[in-house]
């Protein structure tokens, strides 16, 4: 008897075989497993100061404010998180994005083939955010209206 295929036939190529692609592939993933997903990483959290979490519940308040539950991965506390919504005449992404701003100025540079110092780009600094969250609790939303 010949070479048997992955799958137990005689010998084929593993890609010509649905079942051997198959089993050849679970095969892989068992030797080399995913990386575990380290979730969002950047609000700080409150308790621990760990910066994974991830989002356990999503909705909206009777305001239409998009709210998220979030559970920190290291020690389990749950905090609530808002987004905010940017008017586009005051500001736009690529504005508050200084990584972004930082990289395409160094990309700049080296597509022109220039000294980092030689080159005419203006060096913009991005715009900040200052945002203030207030609670207003709904007894006392209640009475002031």
């Amino acid at each position: 008897m010949g070479r048997l295929a992955v799958c137990g036939s005689p010998y084929h190529p593993i890609r010509s075989c649905l079942e051997c692609h198959r089993l050849d592939m679970k095969r892989r993933r068992a030797r080399n497993p995913a990386k575990r997903q380290a979730g969002f990483k950047g609000p700080e959290c409150l308790e621990c100061g760990g910066i994974n979490s991830r989002v356990a519940e999503t909705g909206y308040t009777d305001d239409g404010q998009r709210i998220r539950r979030r559970e920190c991965r290291d020690c389990g506390q749950t905090c609530a998180s808002v987004e905010v919504y940017i008017d586009p005449e005051r500001t736009s992404f690529w504005k508050l994005n200084g990584k972004r701003i930082r990289e395409k100025r160094e990309n700049d540079y080296t597509r022109r083939g220039k000294g980092v110092f030689r080159a005419p780009v203006k060096w913009r600094t991005p715009d900040r955010l200052e945002i203030t969250v207030r609670i207003i609790p709904g007894a006392e939303r209640e009475r002031a209206a």
